[in-house]
């Protein structure tokens, strides 16, 4: 007996065996182990470190040329990290963060990688949306404001202590982050 599987408006006529197939190969949501929040921070603060370093450095320089020389360094540092990241994400679902603590982002639906689409615009439009906020209010003379920004990207943050572990910016993409056991492991 076969069955009839639609994708994109198509319709497929798959054998009993195929369908029993894709069925192991397409993990559900509920066969895939969620990242632990540990994992999680832990990563980002990996992904962050070269502007947080340079940051701090910065700090603690008094020297103006030193300064300079390290915003520089550590701006275009974390440039080549922020573009590397992307690629890694749109080919590995990964970042450098999440691949050296073995989670990745996947769709929470279907288990495969995201779409460039995605990575590019949907799950950092909140954070974009925030720091367009904090320049303007910096541009108008209005910094005091830019406390509310800052409060929706602790929101964001704060989401991952839902039940699921999905943060504001992985509902708005449709994304989830798994721990990368071999259950999980599935390229696309």
């Amino acid at each position: 007996m076969s069955g009839k599987k639609k994708k994109n408006g198509i319709t497929f006529y798959v054998s009993d065996k195929e369908i029993e197939q894709l069925g192991k190969n397409n993990p559900t949501s509920m066969d895939r182990e969620l990242a632990k929040r540990s994992d999680r921070f832990s990563a980002k603060l990996i992904d962050y470190s070269p502007a947080l370093i340079g940051g701090a450095l910065m700090t603690i320089s008094n020297d103006e040329f030193i300064r300079s020389y390290l915003k520089t360094l550590f701006g275009i540092l974390s440039n080549l990290v922020t573009l590397y990241n992307f690629f890694l994400l749109g080919t590995r679902g990964q970042t450098v963060g999440k691949y050296l603590r073995s989670i990745r982002i996947v769709n929470a639906k279907t288990g495969e990688n995201l779409e460039w689409a995605i990575i590019l615009f949907l799950r950092p439009l909140l954070f974009l949306i925030c720091c367009g906020f904090i320049y303007l209010l910096g541009r108008c003379g209005q910094p005091q404001y830019a406390l509310i920004p800052i409060s929706l990207v602790l929101i964001d943050s704060l989401f991952i202590f839902r039940k699921d572990r999905r943060c504001l910016h992985d509902l708005i993409a449709g994304s989830e982050v798994i721990s990368c056991n071999k259950s999980n492991i599935r390229k696309s």
